[in-house]
């Protein structure tokens, strides 16, 4: 928080190992000085890790994984992304991660639009919709203010989400047991 990275530590034979995996003091290529990570979620994909953190210099969501040889960056949504159907609005001040099957799903807020966003990776690249609140077209949504902090967990094959609503001041589940929320 004091810096502003994303910190990354492993363990090996020699004890652990620690570096600065994004934001200022960073050495890695491609790596952003903007101030990152006070929000962030984690998950591992074929035995490599990925993260996914707030940008808070950009109001963005960025994504970081490791290809087997090296780190990689990129900008999921946000004003700064450049990925077709991104949204300019502040996004990724609360982020949970899941594997959907084999592919990573990022629940996250819309601080502008004071709704959940959801954005999963296909063969054909990210996508992205509105899951809850304002501007939502899914079965079941509200137009109360959603999102601001969010968890996820599988269940049966399922992402289970769960999240809160500002102004109901309640916990709202969202789950998707077929093709639709």
């Amino acid at each position: 928080a004091t810096s502003g990275s994303v910190r990354y530590a492993w363990k090996t034979a020699a004890g652990w190992q620690l570096e600065t995996l994004d934001g200022p003091g960073s050495a890695l290529a491609q790596h952003t000085w903007h101030h990152v990570g006070s929000t962030l979620g984690a998950l591992t994909a074929n035995g490599r890790p990925q993260v996914y953190y707030y940008d808070s210099s950009a109001a963005a969501l960025h994504r970081a994984w490791w290809d087997g040889t090296r780190w990689l960056f990129l900008t999921i949504d946000g004003s700064t992304s450049r990925l077709a159907g991104h949204t300019p609005d502040q996004v990724g001040s609360a982020i949970s991660a899941t594997l959907g099957g084999d592919q990573p799903q990022v629940f996250y807020a819309d601080a502008t639009g004071q709704s959940l966003r959801h954005a999963w990776l296909t063969a054909a690249g990210w996508r992205f919709e509105t899951l809850d609140g304002p501007g939502a077209a899914t079965a079941g949504h509200t137009a109360d203010h959603v999102g601001s902090a969010v968890g996820v967990t599988q269940m049966n094959g399922n992402s289970q989400v769960y999240y809160y609503d500002e102004i109901g001041q309640a916990l709202r589940h969202a789950w998707r047991p077929g093709s639709a929320w």
